[in-house]
């Protein structure tokens, strides 16, 4: 658990490296602040998070130990969790390639991208929300020898509250906004460390 948070914080940093801009904007679909970041910077992030990321599986597979399922079942999971970290790696990775292509083609060149990148992150959103309505229950129903007061530090719930701070107060927002899917795990992996203890 202690190196999926220690590499969920790593998503984090890559993030910031990857995507933030103080003028924020995220939620225009234009991308147009990807034209104003350095690419050596979208490297690094690029480069960072491909690295780590993938290792917030360990955490992950700490939570998904806990609950109590039928082998068939836990192989389901586990193959669901990797299908879903393997989608959110490769959205990441593309982001370099969105920003180059902008930076050194205009934004006429966004419509054709958006097609190569776009259905990634909607496949990451649903599938996400999908795997927090199922802890959520499961947590409910006791079949997890977590606590259930980490039902209050699930992700989906953490991205909401990013989201609203992002509206509600954009200049932390527009820092928060884009680590949002790492942040709300690191902080569901911390939280969860917490009240373990």
């Amino acid at each position: 658990m202690v190196l999926g948070a220690f590499a969920a914080i790593l998503g984090c940093v890559a993030d910031y490296l990857l995507l933030y801009h103080p003028s924020g904007n995220y939620h225009t679909g234009d991308y147009a602040f990807l034209s104003q970041i350095p690419l050596e910077r979208i490297g690094k992030g690029h480069y960072l998070g491909l690295l780590a990321i993938p290792f917030e599986m360990l955490g992950l597979g700490v939570v998904l130990h806990s609950f109590k399922m039928k082998p068939w079942a836990q192989t389901l999971a586990y193959t669901i969790l990797g299908f879903i970290m393997a989608v959110g790696v490769a959205y990441h990775g593309m982001i370099f390639f969105v920003a180059r292509s902008l930076q050194t083609e205009g934004p006429s060149s966004l419509p054709l991208i958006k097609n190569y990148f776009e259905p990634f992150g909607l496949i990451l959103g649903v599938v996400f929300v999908i795997l927090t309505a199922f802890f959520i229950y499961g947590i409910i129903k006791n079949k997890s020898t977590l606590p259930k007061q980490v039902i209050y530090c699930n992700p989906a719930f953490i991205y909401l509250i990013i989201i609203a701070i992002y509206f509600l107060f954009p200049p932390l927002g527009n820092y928060l906004m884009v680590m949002g899917f790492n942040l709300s795990i690191a902080l569901f992996f911390l939280g969860i460390l917490i009240l373990k203890k």
